[in-house]
């Protein structure tokens, strides 16, 4: 049982959980980024307190998080965990039974638990009579290496794709390195302020480049964190000056995944032909292809499907244009239950 704060996880506890998600994804299960050791120490480096629960036996674990609040009991959460490698409705409950006793130590009263859940575990879950607080869909676009004939096909994308190359001035993907890392976070947290979103700034980044060069170093496991700039010089009128037109992405990968995670794209309305930032994910598919990853998650879509067995959902409307972009590499459209069980300890 490894039952520890992230901080404190020796080499061997991160090896053993790495090879129990590599089961899982042999078993074709996902393995969330979440559930991820790089991913939770750089959310650790934002103030979170970050914990691993495994039992090898029951074959389940996940990584928990709370973020500290000195006005009320901390509230754990396992984001899209917990994993696991049974259906046997009984292995599952002593694994919360187990993180039940181990969460009441730390002076917790909540525990709050979203996996994401296949259409043959939700009979597994249902079971357990654990209170559901509330059920959502999510989804996400996912390019997939056997269907690489089909991907970066469609006429309008093949169009932009031709004008953004015969703009273009540089394209590079690679591991990132320190300086590009605070280059990028530097330029993405300008872009984030001036659209009030959030960013999680260079820490973060920085903490999840070294935790993915330490599990490379001390396992046999591919975590890397790669990087990916583009730039064009868009045409303009007579006697006036030409526009750049930038891009800048990261991309995450995992042994079992790569992932989408940041970007960013500096675009005028002159330039609207221009697309670097299309660009820079065809390829960074086409490295991931040759380096076997199997597949590229566009980090999330719009909810679309609507069923007598699946919760309504109101789409966003602000995300609708990113959908589309998203939408238009030809990917498989990929949606997840998600419900949120709260045990109170």
């Amino acid at each position: 049982m490894i039952a520890k704060p992230i901080s404190e996880l020796s080499i061997e506890d991160r090896i053993e959980w790495s090879r129990f998600c590599e089961k899982l994804a042999e078993s074709g299960q996902e393995v969330p980024i979440s559930q991820t050791i790089p991913w939770a120490i750089a959310n650790a480096s934002l103030g979170a307190q970050s914990v691993l629960i495994y039992d090898p036996e029951a074959q389940v674990g996940g990584v928990l998080f709370t973020l500290p609040d000195p006005n009320s009991d901390p509230k754990w959460e396992c984001q899209n965990g917990p994993l696991t490698l049974t259906n046997e409705p009984s292995r599952l409950a002593h694994w919360l039974v187990n993180t039940h006793g181990l969460l009441l130590e730390t002076g917790s009263s909540h525990l709050s638990l979203r996996p994401r859940i296949r259409s043959d575990q939700s009979a597994v879950w249902k079971s357990l009579d654990v209170p559901y607080a509330s059920e959502n869909l999510a989804a996400t676009w996912i390019l997939n290496a056997a269907q690489a004939s089909t991907l970066f096909t469609n006429q309008r994308l093949k169009r932009t794709l031709c004008k953004t190359v015969e703009a273009l001035v540089n394209a590079n993907f690679a591991e990132a390195t320190l300086p590009k890392l605070l280059e990028f976070s530097t330029k993405y947290e300008n872009f984030c302020r001036s659209k009030k979103l959030f960013t999680p700034g260079f820490q973060w980044f920085r903490t999840l480049m070294y935790q993915c060069e330490i599990e490379v170093q001390n396992s046999t496991t591919d975590f890397r964190l790669w990087l990916g700039e583009a730039t064009c010089l868009a045409e303009a009128p007579k006697g006036e000056t030409s526009t750049e037109v930038s891009a800048m992405m990261l991309v995450y990968q995992t042994p079992f995944s790569a992932h989408y995670i940041h970007g960013y794209q500096d675009r005028k309305p002159r330039a609207s032909r221009l697309s670097p930032s299309a660009l820079l994910h065809k390829i960074a598919f086409d490295h991931l292809h040759e380096r076997g990853i199997k597949t590229y998650d566009l980090n999330g879509a719009s909810v679309r499907l609507q069923t007598n067995e699946s919760p309504s959902h109101t789409i966003d409307s602000r995300y609708q244009g990113v959908d589309a972009f998203k939408e238009q590499f030809g990917g498989d459209y990929v949606s997840y239950r998600q419900p949120e069980i709260l045990i109170s300890l």
